[in-house]
């Protein structure tokens, strides 16, 4: 690959992930794209984890960073959160492209490398993200598409849909130090961590979308978050015993908007387009149903669909 010169800052945020958390790493040293640093930040493990990156940082001096600090995160998100304030504050300079790692999953051979790829000569603030292979606790396939499986897009990244519903996943995600640079390590009101990115770089820049599964995205008993086929009986099964989910989850997608109305500047066509979707749920509950269809704050999915507008 040419350009093979541009340093990789790969995050991992880890917590009691001894199981699967060295099949992990060696998918990343074993990248096809080598001009990388793995930093990886644990939130206090009561595993064999602290153990197992400490001696990984020991074999792999130069490729492995551990970051020792006295915070407790408590979550995912801010765990995520602290990695990225602890490059912006001590090695922002050192590195040009910025990667999300899970604990749990396997990365294919060319993941860094693609990504990269399409990062490549992009100056605005510039965020690539890609499919997953889905598999079980064993590496076995499930389905070789996670976005068709869940019934979305990944080339969908209107703002109003990103209001609703994210499609950007965490641990695909590869951007530019234009973007880094942007980023505010606060995600305490947010619902998570890629999804707020991925809000910030539809407002400030783009995201690019390859149609490749790059990871084998692992689904076990531990997963923070799981993958459920949205047509599935499982799916359908879960959402009947969890109504109330989907009205948190719009009253949480309007706490998110606020958030970032008031964290960021936003251009001002921009700003406009959150505003709006605040201030619909002070309308009328029908106005609000119809305001919502028309104006495309709307998810994927039909059955998602159904439940959006059931309970605006």
């Amino acid at each position: 690959m040419e350009n093979n010169n541009r340093k990789v800052a790969i995050m991992m945020a880890t917590y009691n992930g001894e199981k699967y958390l060295k099949q992990q790493i060696n998918s990343i040293l074993k990248q096809t794209y080598q001009n990388f640093v793995l930093l990886i930040r644990d939130d206090n493990s009561t595993d064999n984890t602290q153990n197992i990156i400490n001696e990984y940082e020991l074999n792999y001096p130069d490729k492995i960073v551990v970051i020792k600090d006295h915070f407790k995160a408590g979550s995912a998100k801010d765990n995520f959160g602290l990695l990225v304030r602890y490059v912006q504050e001590h090695c922002l300079d050192d590195f040009e492209y910025f990667m999300f790692s899970d604990q749990d999953d396997f990365w294919r051979a060319n993941k860094v490398e693609l990504s990269i790829s399409r990062l490549l000569n992009c100056t605005q603030p510039t965020l690539v993200h890609t499919d997953l292979k889905v598999v079980d606790q064993n590496l076995k396939l499930i389905n070789n598409s996670f976005m068709k499986m869940s019934s979305l897009n990944g080339n969908e990244h209107r703002l109003q849909r990103l209001l609703v519903q994210n499609t950007v996943v965490g641990c695909t995600m590869a951007w530019n130090k234009a973007l880094m640079q942007i980023i505010k390590p606060n995600f305490d009101q947010a619902i998570m961590h890629d999804w707020f990115i991925a809000l910030i770089t539809c407002c400030y820049g783009k995201i690019v979308f390859i149609n490749e599964g790059t990871i084998l995205y692992r689904q076990h008993d531990d997963n923070a978050v799981g993958v459920k086929k949205e047509y599935s009986y499982e799916y359908i099964q879960y959402k009947l015993q969890n109504l109330n989910s989907v009205k948190l989850s719009l009253k949480n997608c309007v706490q998110q908007a606020n958030y970032l109305i008031n964290s960021y500047n936003l251009p001002l066509d921009l700003k406009k387009v959150v505003l709006n979707f605040i201030n619909l749920f002070k309308s009328s509950v029908l106005k609000r149903k119809f305001l919502f269809v028309k104006q495309g704050y709307i998810k994927q999915g039909i059955l998602r669909i159904i439940g959006e507008i059931f309970y605006i």
